[in-house]
């Protein structure tokens, strides 16, 4: 059993704001650096999105 993530490709975060998580989509590592500090500095949980090419490897 497996879940594709491509067609439909999901949004994980429209899901995770449906739910009532303060969720953002990063863009690039400046936009992440401050979506860190903001999230740290803040009271309530906050998950980040960032969108993987099949260009860019994960280790």
């Amino acid at each position: 059993m497996g879940l594709d993530l491509v067609d439909p490709e999901v949004d994980f975060v429209s899901l995770n704001r449906s739910l009532g998580v303060e969720t953002h989509r990063i863009t690039g590592a400046t936009d992440l650096d401050a979506r860190l500090e903001t999230a740290i500095s803040g009271s309530v949980p906050v998950t980040h999105s960032r969108h993987l090419t099949s260009s860019e490897s994960v280790r």
